[in-house]
């Protein structure tokens, strides 16, 4: 005689018996705590970050990296899908206090969004505020709480307290509102109520102290070549500004690291120069 397995209250000799655990809001909220523990930035370097939020009254500063921000889209498009075009997840008319959820923005766009305080949503992925009152609110999918496929994206830098950060300030503003990718030197990380944090310096800052300024160098690195290569592969020579043509040429800017660290492809030229 074979043994039943019952499942939902449907009896099949061959069924397996499965069980489903739901999360609740704040254990879902629970479960993407271990952000940025997989991939922290080394301190000092300098990262290119897309600036969120940058409001006059509060010191922190939320960034992404520019290196996720297609992925953060994506998400973003996922969420949109499964919230708007599909209309699913259950309405949540009583969100508790540190659950986490699924927020229609005034964009149009849903995002993950956590009840820090009774009034007000922070979004987890830009920082932004958003009035419990008249929001649209959904129970996030259990898929958009795994860390380790949708992170948190947005994190917390503050500016050298010691310094006089108006221009600064007003360079991550425009940042903000270009949404173009910002080079930060990135000194230190701290903890400060719980949160891990970033003590930065804007580009201004940080090129005027360094003292080897007048030695920039020109580093290019490889790109897809449009024309056939080597099996030696692509040559690298090492230049320093001195040594570059005197003659004028035009040039694509790949990417700018830094003062230092230049990216650039000469367009006639068949090899590129990298240190």
């Amino acid at each position: 005689m074979k043994r039943l397995h019952i499942t939902k209250g449907l009896a099949s000799p061959k069924a397996k018996e499965t069980a489903r655990i739901r999360l609740t809001d704040r254990e879902l909220a629970q479960q993407m705590k271990s952000i940025l523990s997989f991939e922290p930035v080394i301190c000092p370097s300098t990262v290119s970050v897309i600036v969120m939020k940058c409001d006059e009254d509060s010191d922190d500063i939320y960034v992404q990296l520019a290196g996720t921000r297609n992925n953060f889209e994506l998400l973003r498009s996922a969420m949109n899908s499964h919230y708007e075009e599909q209309s699913s997840g259950d309405s949540v008319m009583e969100p508790e206090i540190g659950g986490v959820y699924a927020v229609r923005e005034s964009d149009g766009h849903w995002y993950r969004a956590i009840l820090k305080v009774p009034e007000y949503f922070t979004l987890l992925d830009s920082g932004r505020m958003v009035h419990v009152n008249g929001a649209k609110i959904r129970r996030l999918r259990a898929e958009y709480a795994l860390p380790r496929i949708y992170p948190i994206y947005a994190f917390i830098i503050t500016l050298d307290k010691k310094c006089d950060n108006g221009p600064s300030l007003c360079i991550l503003r425009t940042a903000c509102h270009t949404q173009l990718p910002l080079p930060l030197r990135f000194i230190s990380a701290y903890i400060e109520n719980g949160l891990v944090k970033y003590s930065v310096q804007s580009s201004i800052m940080w090129i005027k102290d360094r003292k080897e300024y007048e030695q920039n160098v020109i580093r290019v690195i490889p790109a897809s070549p449009q024309y056939p290569v080597t099996a030696g592969g692509v040559e690298l020579v090492a230049m320093k500004l001195s040594e570059m043509p005197k003659k004028r040429f035009a040039a694509h800017i790949l990417t700018v690291f830094d003062a230092d660290n230049i990216s650039i492809r000469q367009c006639s030229f068949v090899r590129f120069l990298a240190v």
